[in-house]
């Protein structure tokens, strides 16, 4: 299950990044709504890891791994059960793949579903990490003060239609200044862009 391959510190924060997430989801769901049987006493709230494993047709020592941010191996088919089996909505998947290195396929995020959940929020202001949660256009839906902090910006100032990475690193001196890579990063962010409008053409937004 393990690789020996040695993680970016980037990596690292997005395998922590990822455990949090996948906790907060789990905590914050209702055994009795899933249909799961009904316990006595549950010294957590939400479901169990054992539970999640159950409902996501996963071993519930990978997915406990999973959780704790170890370096193991995990496919689009087993990100996709486990979005499923935590009730992710289009938004919710696309972070949880972009947090474990994964592109999912023909996603599209339309206006009905760019809005961040209160939950989310909660989860990010949780977080003592800079962190966002951000749509394959790069659009920001979320974020925490760690966040504003690094990037030297205050997204509470930025109109919620210029909240996006792209934008705001061209635009705001601020954020560029932090981005010491500004001329090697942004190329690929471009081309990353440009790869999901195809998938995005018939949008409103």
């Amino acid at each position: 299950m393990s690789t020996a391959q040695t993680l970016t510190p980037a990596e690292l924060n997005n395998r922590k990044l990822l455990g949090t997430f996948l906790r907060t989801r789990r905590e914050s769901l209702d055994p009795n709504r899933l249909g799961l049987p009904r316990m006595r006493q549950r010294r957590t709230p939400g479901l169990r890891r054992e539970e999640v494993a159950q409902l996501a047709d996963v071993g519930v020592t990978w997915y406990t791994w999973l959780e704790q941010g170890r370096d193991i191996k995990a496919s689009t088919k087993m990100l996709t059960a486990i979005a499923s089996a935590l009730q992710c909505n289009d938004v919710e998947t696309q972070h949880l793949f972009s947090l474990a290195g994964h592109t999912l396929p023909s996603m599209r995020v339309t206006a009905a579903c760019c809005k961040l959940a209160g939950h989310n929020q909660q989860m990010l202001d949780a977080i003592q990490l800079p962190a966002i949660i951000e749509t394959p256009r790069f659009d920001i839906l979320g974020y925490n003060q760690a966040w504003c902090a690094l990037m030297g910006v205050d997204l509470a100032q930025i109109a919620p239609e210029d909240r996006n990475c792209i934008w705001l690193a061209f635009n705001h001196a601020g954020w560029r200044n932090v981005m010491t890579d500004w001329d090697e990063v942004m190329p690929q962010m471009v081309a990353m862009f440009r790869g999901q409008m195809g998938e995005h053409l018939g949008d409103p937004h």
